[in-house]
């Protein structure tokens, strides 16, 4: 079975260069033209801290977990060890990442179980998020500009999927992965926090969702020049290149397999040589915010260290 999901992986992977390849070469699609003006280096700039933060974000959702999970971790701890983990998923598997945050958090004194419990409720509740957004706001026409567009009905839709999607996620947590499970909470309304936690890291990675969506729109206006820039569209369509991305073992940060997704979904958004373009922009700003992550992580841990600050259990 695991041999069959990475030969899947990979056939999806080759695919997904290969259309990457073809649309240059099949439709004579080529480079648009780049502005790389003070202002454009600015808005890559601003990408890149736009992007450190919904690394924070997704640090507050860890820590959330945890502290529901009955840990009392310290949060410039957890955000020490988010921060560096992030250059591990460059490594083939899509993994990688997950086990070097449960190595660090282990050596910072976290229960293991509790660590891989969060790991695998976060996994849940991103993928959860994404299908509200993908669901609510991909729009393959380009026309829903502004978010008041979105249909209420369409709208409510999408929370129930993303509501649904997260407790059957919950579900079957509890039920294939009962070791990482921890124990109950000791203090009262222990399972109604959970359940909060649950909601919040649901929401906060809608908020990364958002984020990606204004790196997207931030570098289409400056160093494209686009005229438009669709913010709920751009948002939905990051949101369903990340599951895509994700979901493909093997491809590691989901490289190759996102920018097919986001050029198919750009194309009618910007034409041919954007659609082309910007995902492959998008992938060096994330790399490089993931250098300034790495950096940044070990400026962190460095300064925790000295200071004491460990985390313990509840």
């Amino acid at each position: 079975m695991r041999r069959t999901a990475r030969w899947l992986g990979a056939a999806i992977f080759a695919a997904s260069l290969a259309y990457l390849l073809a649309l240059p070469l099949r439709q004579g699609v080529g480079w648009p033209h780049l502005r790389w003006d003070g202002a454009a280096r600015l808005a890559f700039a601003a990408g890149v801290g736009l992007y450190e933060v919904a690394l924070l974000t997704a640090a507050i959702s860890w820590y959330l977990l945890l502290r529901a999970a009955g840990e009392r971790p310290g949060f410039t701890t957890l955000l020490a060890i988010n921060l560096l983990s992030q250059v591990a998923k460059y490594v083939p598997g899509n993994v990688a990442h997950y086990a070097g945050r449960a190595a660090l958090a282990r050596r910072a004194g976290l229960a293991t179980a509790s660590v891989v419990h969060t790991l695998l409720v976060e996994t849940v509740c991103a993928i959860a998020a994404a299908a509200v957004f993908a669901a609510a706001m991909l729009d393959p026409g380009g026309r829903q500009l502004w978010l008041s567009r979105v249909p209420p009905g369409r709208l409510a839709a999408a929370v129930a999927l993303g509501v649904g999607a997260a407790w059957l996620g919950r579900r079957l947590v509890a039920r294939f992965a009962p070791a990482t499970a921890p124990g109950p909470p000791e203090a009262p309304g222990g399972g109604r926090r959970s359940a909060v936690a649950w909601l919040v890291c649901v929401g906060l990675n809608g908020v990364n969702f958002c984020l990606f969506g204004a790196v997207a729109m931030l570098l289409v206006r400056t160093l494209f020049a686009s005229p438009e820039a669709p913010f709920p569209a751009l948002a939905g369509l990051f949101a369903a290149a990340w599951v895509a991305g994700f979901v493909v073992p093997g491809a590691p940060a989901g490289l190759g397999v996102r920018e097919a997704v986001l050029t198919g979904g750009l194309r009618p958004l910007y034409g041919a040589e954007v659609a082309l373009a910007l995902p492959l922009v998008f992938r060096l700003l994330t790399v490089t915010g993931d250098a300034v992550a790495f950096f940044l992580g070990a400026l962190l841990r460095r300064s925790a260290v000295p200071s004491g600050e460990e985390a313990g259990h509840a």
